[in-house]
């Protein structure tokens, strides 16, 4: 036999390749002693874990702990012990691929539950009785042949049948009034405003906090010291937070909530952990970042427009932010303490209300929960909820007056100069004055029928001149004015051109803030006409302010409105979401709003 060429020299000189496009691996190498030495690390069974101060926060030890899953990983694991995420930037925002930190409230999973149970055939043969069940049914030939005897279709009566089955003649029964009344009977809720007396209450999972109480002397240094007197709600409060409880602060507008928020700010700093103050729209969370700045050095925020110093102590951000570092497994969930809820009762919207549900449910259990809210009427229910799926209790604060006193008018425009062009339909003290309504629908229907239902464009430009000039004669200013339609934002500010709020002073401080907040925007940017149309009319005191404007112009006017040099803001129902801003009055131009399926009455919560 003929040996080829090829193969021949291959034999002779093995190094020679015996084709081009040969595989590496197939290909001889020399070997090297030295590779039998190289070992991989094996896996660390301990770690090191900081010992703090209880009083000053500082680390005074470290402690080696066992850990009990050493190959775990932010991919594979859900336990706090897994490796931390050293990918820069990613252990802030966290990353799609890995696992979010195990909830706090669900137990996990012990070693043997995880343990599938097999179970062994009987005899080769199909189970007669299902796993986890305590007995089967049986199917022998002799007992069907018998179940079939015994089933004797023919002389089944019907009539008797449907008699004698209580479900079968539930389409005869007629349901009584009083049983139709109980069926739409609600639970009935705690409502602040009806309250009398806020007495200790508590369930299994929440304790509505009586604020009438003394609170024990603290044992350690404040965390910080307000320049005025604490209210007694904010005082319980504090003294929850000092004890690592969940907080519910239900408490009326302009009553202080913040100042519990600022405490639990501080406590992460003293304590030399994180803090996370989440809110529901960006207008908020950027008056909070300049608040909290002015307090708290170590300030930063986390939006959908911006992204300023994300490794600060405490960081300031929307829920949905939140909710995406949480599900993305995010290394500030180590170290987080305290995360507050501020404008809490949005949970109950239809569109956005989930997020705040799984950010609740997803938050480990080193975490304690700060909610604040003004406008939730079932606080106790809602506690409880939040108190059983953390399994663990929440107190509930409450005030039971508004501080600052609240009254409603109905204004009626074109009227004869000898009537009164506004009326009070509800005082201070929410009592509804019929007569004052009554005398408004009657002017109303006058004026109606002169100058028709429906205002014309001329018309609402003279109205709106003589509401402010009212509001202005007797010092009402400043106002807002929720118009709920980006498109009547614009109109009603365009029809204000003709009107002049501001002196001569206020003009330049005006003109100086606005160029110099312009000088981030790029040169053909700064000629825009919504960038003009706004430096227009803030130049004479009125701005407007909804989700079509540029984000750095929503922030200079609302900058401008808190330093009360803005007197006129026609803006969407989008302003109001917990920002705190001076305004002595506010004007609602409709009370029907387009919510994204029909037009509706706006109704409170």
């Amino acid at each position: 036999m003929e040996v080829p060429d090829n193969l021949r020299d291959y034999i002779v000189n093995p190094f020679l390749e015996l084709l081009e496009n040969m595989p590496m691996e197939c290909l001889p190498s020399e070997s090297n002693p030295d590779n039998v030495f190289d070992i991989s690390e094996p896996l660390l069974g301990t770690t090191l874990k900081a010992k703090r101060c209880d009083v000053t926060g500082e680390v005074i030890d470290f402690i080696e702990i066992e850990i009990a899953n050493p190959d775990s990983r932010p991919d594979n694991s859900m336990s706090f012990q897994r490796a931390p995420d050293v990918s820069g930037k990613r252990s802030v925002r966290g990353s799609s691929t890995n696992y979010p930190f195990w909830p706090g409230g669900f137990d996990e999973e012990s070693e043997e539950e995880q343990e599938t149970e097999e179970y062994p055939e009987e005899d080769g043969q199909l189970l007669t009785l299902a796993p986890t069940m305590t007995h089967g049914i049986s199917s022998t030939a002799d007992d069907i042949e018998e179940a079939l005897e015994n089933l004797k279709i023919d002389q089944i009566d019907y009539t008797d049948l449907i008699n004698s089955n209580p479900i079968a003649n539930l389409w005869a029964r007629k349901t009584s009034l009083e049983d139709r009344k109980n069926r739409k009977k609600k639970p009935e809720v705690l409502k602040l405003s009806n309250a009398k007396d806020l007495k200790t209450i508590e369930t299994k999972w929440a304790v509505l906090v009586d604020t009438n109480q003394a609170i024990p002397a603290a044992t350690t240094e404040p965390a910080l010291v307000f320049p005025f007197k604490l209210d007694n709600f904010q005082k319980h409060a504090i003294h929850q937070l000092e004890d690592h409880n969940h907080v519910f602060v239900a408490a009326h507008t302009s009553a202080g909530k913040t100042a519990v928020a600022e405490y639990a700010i501080a406590l992460s700093l003293k304590h030399h952990t994180k803090a996370i103050y989440t809110s529901p729209i960006k207008a908020l969370s950027n008056q909070k970042y300049r608040d909290f700045k002015k307090s708290f050095k170590d300030v930063g925020l986390i939006t959908g427009d911006v992204q300023i110093d994300s490794d600060a102590s405490c960081l300031i951000m929307t829920t949905e932010i939140l909710r995406s570092m949480l599900y993305c497994g995010s290394e500030i969930a180590r170290d987080l303490e305290y995360v507050i809820f501020d404008e809490v009762h949005y949970i109950t919207d239809a569109d956005r209300g989930h997020v705040w549900e799984e950010v609740l449910i997803l938050l480990p259990a080193n975490v304690t929960i700060v909610m604040l809210s003004a406008t939730v009427p079932n606080t106790l229910e809602f506690a409880s909820w939040v108190g059983q799926t953390k399994k663990k209790k929440v107190y509930v604060v409450s005030t039971l007056k508004r501080p600052i006193p609240l009254k409603h008018y109905l204004y009626v425009p074109f009227v004869a100069k000898n009537k009164e062009e506004i009326h009070l339909i509800l005082d201070e003290n929410s009592r509804f004055l019929i007569k004052g309504h009554a005398d408004a629908v009657a002017l109303k229907e006058t004026t109606s029928a002169k100058i028709g239902r429906k205002l014309t464009r001329n018309q609402e430009k003279t109205m709106w001149e003589k509401l402010v000039g009212f509001l202005r004669k007797t010092d009402k200013l400043p106002v807002v004015a929720f118009t709920l339609s980006r498109n009547r934002c614009d109109m009603n500010a365009e029809s204000m051109r003709g009107c002049d709020l501001c002196t001569n002073k206020e003009k330049g401080i005006i003109n100086s803030f606005f160029m110099k907040c312009l000088q981030s925007l790029k040169p053909p940017d700064r000629n825009l006409p919504q960038v003009k149309n706004l430096q227009y009319y803030l130049e004479r005191g009125y701005g407007v302010h909804h989700s079509g404007i540029l984000p750095i112009l929503k922030e200079i006017v609302e900058m401008l409105f808190q330093c009360g040099l803005v007197k006129l803001l026609f803006a969407t129902e989008t302003f109001a979401m917990g920002v705190n801003m001076p305004a002595r009055t506010v004007i609602f131009d409709s009370d029907r709003k387009f919510d994204g399926t029909e037009v509706s009455n706006i109704i409170h919560n």
